[in-house]
């Protein structure tokens, strides 16, 4: 269906009779998966916590309530509202569209002038006129994704990210496990678990940024879908051991998905590939020799001969990506490297 209406989806559900419904990875389609798990008594989460995981004012505000630890926020609908509030928070700061993903319309602020700088554009990215102004927490940034049903979270890979502002914010290397202790990874579980609470999460795959720091974990965001990247199709399974997909289908139909105790074995890191210049792409050379290397688990890019290459301004601008596993962290990025090394562009 191309649409943005929920009505015509359930319409379309109901006409074709379907067992159940999901997204893996598309924030934008959350709050109509739950309208049409509702609508047809389909396997899903409440329109309340859909819409407390797609709107980040709603999801502190409800992380806030249930003393979850978050940064200090304000919301805006203007530069003149922004300008005004910002005296309630301390320098740097984060700007960021109320209900996008993906990078779009996030950057740092370092003063005032950032903001006036910056706020159009973060705003012109929101779908409901507002953004988010966070204070920036210090720390090493991690990825947690999970799977809850049956009154339980089932935590299946954390990350730790290496970012880079463009001035965007971008990730560009997810690294599981991450590099902090196993005593502040069960530190982030039970973070992870409480968060979902708060927002009402019972049921589904989710997505958790955190900010691990001299005070614990920070919640940064919270979604009920799957990571994106491809963490769930190509990453989780060499860490879990198992199809986390097929996991995901079979909560969606009202099965229990059975995820077994695992311990971990291997290390992933993601590796996301930039443009070297803008310009034309005219080729790209040494991708099947840096196939061929082992412990290379995938090397894709999605640009090709002709295409445009573009600044870092989003994740989306992100040309290719590199998904590598050895016994160890240092094993992992060194495979990641090696095969980044042997990429060559030739842009005009």
């Amino acid at each position: 269906a191309k649409t943005k209406d929920p009505s015509e989806y359930v319409e379309i559900a109901k006409k074709y009779k379907i067992n159940g419904v999901m997204t893996v990875s598309v924030e934008s389609l959350v709050n109509t998966i739950s309208i049409i798990a509702i609508e047809l008594g389909l396997p899903g989460i409440s329109r309340e916590a859909a819409a407390n995981t797609t709107n980040k004012i709603l999801m502190k505000k409800a992380l806030k309530k249930h003393n979850i630890p978050c940064g200090n926020f304000i919301s805006a609908k203007s530069n003149e509202e922004a300008m005004d509030r910002i005296k309630e928070l301390v320098f740097p700061l984060v700007i960021k569209p109320a209900d996008r993903a993906g990078s779009r319309g996030v950057f740092k602020l370092n003063n005032k002038d950032d903001l006036a700088r910056f706020f159009n554009i973060s705003l012109d990215e929101s779908r409901s006129g507002e953004v988010i102004i966070e204070e920036f927490v210090e720390g090493i940034e991690s990825t947690i994704d999970s799977i809850t049903y049956g009154k339980k979270t089932y935590v299946l890979g954390i990350s730790d990210k290496e970012k880079i502002e463009t001035p965007n914010i971008i990730a560009m290397d997810l690294t599981f496990p991450p590099r902090y202790s196993k005593t502040m990874q069960n530190k982030v579980k039970e973070v992870v678990t409480a968060s979902l609470d708060a927002l009402g999460v019972g049921f589904g795959p989710s997505h958790i940024e955190v900010i691990v720091g001299d005070k614990g974990p920070v919640v940064i965001e919270i979604a009920a879908r799957a990571g994106g990247g491809l963490i769930p199709s190509d990453i989780l399974p060499h860490l879990c051991g198992f199809n986390v997909v097929e996991k995901y289908i079979k909560l969606a139909l009202g099965e229990n998905p059975q995820i077994p105790s695992f311990e971990l074995e291997n290390s992933v890191v993601l590796r996301f590939l930039r443009a070297p210049s803008e310009g034309i792409l005219q080729s790209i050379s040494g991708i099947k020799e840096a196939r061929k290397i082992k412990n290379i688990l995938k090397l894709d890019f999605i640009v090709k001969k002709g295409d445009a290459l573009k600044p870092l301004r989003e994740d989306n601008d992100r040309i290719g990506f590199v998904i590598a596993k050895g016994r160890d962290r240092q094993e992992a990025q060194a495979v990641a490297d090696r095969a980044e090394e042997m990429i060559k562009f030739n842009v005009s």
